[in-house]
């Protein structure tokens, strides 16, 4: 995934092509400060032609880092489209930032919860999301790497193991645990790259949804219950039933929702910023 961003913009240059991509796959950069700009120094990188002109002097003093490489590769071909792969808790990554933090630089404070790394991916993220050709596919899960892997053929947004949507989505919802997202596979989504003239891709991620409850909606819901089960056991009787059974997920759901909202949020799987699953990179048509 580094080299993809580091090297984008020199093979873009060499090659000719109608259509291109360029995707990198889980790994985002998520670093100490400071450390990418010396790896980058200390490995010859200023000395390749693969960086803009322009990007040398923060080369040669240490400070440039991955991500403002391959954001210039985004602007300087703005008809091809980018894309990450990543998991919201990618323990590899995590490792690595451990690792690093207590070898090369001798820091106490080596700790990176699953919680943490989910914001600095999704900062990330953020400045990805700045350049109109950038897309992501984001997961909940701790997988790193995906397209070299038999994995990649089983993982939607939601998962690398399950669909988050259906039977087990609606278990989910019970328990206080409700999805928002798209649910679109991984490999299905890849059949959008690369984007040619007329066509588009979006961002895909799958979070989990806070839930409002909603009397109304459980009376509705009550009602509907009722209505099916009337021609056999009378309307009462059914709208009875109906409401009890509102109540009683209301009752299981009121109780483990804060639970799983907690949850989820320490394990950085709730994590679904604006913009990640609603931007489109679109290609005008010739």
């Amino acid at each position: 995934s580094v080299g993809a961003q580091l090297w984008a913009r020199k093979i873009l240059q060499e090659f000719t092509y109608e259509s291109a991509a360029v995707i990198a796959d889980s790994f985002a950069g998520v670093a100490p400060a400071g450390l990418q700009g010396m790896q980058q120094k200390n490995i010859g990188l200023c000395r390749t032609d693969l960086l803009a002109e322009k990007r040398m002097i923060d080369c040669q003093a240490g400070t440039l880092e991955v991500q403002r490489v391959f954001e210039d590769a985004m602007e300087d071909f703005p008809e091809v489209a980018f894309a990450s792969i990543d998991s919201k808790v990618d323990l590899v990554q995590i490792a690595y930032y451990e690792l690093i933090s207590m070898t090369l630089l001798h820091s106490a404070d080596y700790a990176l919860t699953p919680q943490n790394f989910a914001e600095s991916l999704a900062a990330i993220y953020r400045r990805y999301n700045l350049h109109p050709n950038w897309v992501s596919y984001l997961v909940n899960s701790k997988n790193h790497m995906f397209l070299n892997q038999e994995i990649m053929y089983n993982t939607r947004p939601g998962s690398t193991v399950v669909k988050t949507s259906g039977l087990i989505g609606a278990g989910l919802e019970i328990a206080g645990v409700e999805f928002q997202g798209p649910d679109t596979k991984l490999t299905t989504w890849l059949g959008g790259l690369p984007v040619t003239p007329g066509n588009s891709i979006s961002s895909v991620c799958r979070g989990v949804a806070p839930h409002v409850a909603s009397p109304e909606a459980g009376v509705a819901t009550g009602h509907a219950l009722g209505g099916m089960l009337g021609g056999t056991l009378g309307a009462t009787l059914g709208s009875t039933l109906g409401v009890s059974l509102n109540t009683v997920k209301t009752s299981v759901r009121s109780g483990l929702e804060p639970l799983a909202e907690e949850g989820a949020e320490l394990t950085g799987l709730s994590r679904c910023d604006i913009g990640e699953a609603d931007k489109t990179f679109s290609r005008l048509a010739e």
